[in-house]
């Protein structure tokens, strides 16, 4: 089974998992708030915004390879879809 069948499986789409991993940015910036010098380096040097480009797509694409792999079990699989799913309900709910 594919990751992309998966979130099939559990009526998840790309846009799912783009705000999946919004929030885990989202937790990692504000985890800057007390060296706001390193939070500007990772502004400044382009990090962040290499980080954002495409996160999605790399984050499934990185999930399928490990998958084949054998570096992850579908049953970790099945609990980062979970994760995603639990994230895009927070986010129906807070609209």
């Amino acid at each position: 089974m594919t990751v992309y069948e998966l979130l099939d499986e559990h009526g998840l789409g790309i846009d799912d998992v783009r705000w999946y991993l919004a929030a885990l940015q989202a937790d990692r910036l504000l985890s800057y708030k007390d060296h706001p010098g390193e939070l500007a380096h990772l502004l400044w040097s382009g990090k962040l915004e290499s980080d954002l480009y495409e996160m999605e797509e790399r984050f499934l694409a990185e999930q399928q390879e490990k998958l084949e792999r054998g570096r992850t079990d579908e049953a970790q699989v099945h609990q980062t879809i979970r994760e995603i799913a639990d994230a895009a309900d927070t986010r129906h709910r807070q609209r």
